[in-house]
């Protein structure tokens, strides 16, 4: 289980690091928030999703409407 864990914190520092050098790409965002959200962070899903969707991704309003309104 601990390795599981660990890949997904590599993952998660792996996106945080794409979004920060692309901050204009949805799909890297849209990715951040349900890994955020896989993991139990929904605030910080709902931000992602959110600059997902600011991005123009339908896909992310999708996800704000289902799991945050």
């Amino acid at each position: 289980m601990l390795k599981k864990h660990k890949k997904w914190q590599e993952a998660l520092v792996a996106l945080q690091k794409s979004a920060e050098l692309n901050p204009y790409n949805p799909e890297t965002f849209l990715e951040l928030g349900s890994l955020h959200f896989y993991l139990k962070n929904k605030a910080e899903a709902q931000k992602a999703w959110q600059n997902a969707q600011k991005l123009g991704s339908s896909e992310a309003t999708e996800y704000l409407k289902k799991y945050f309104d």
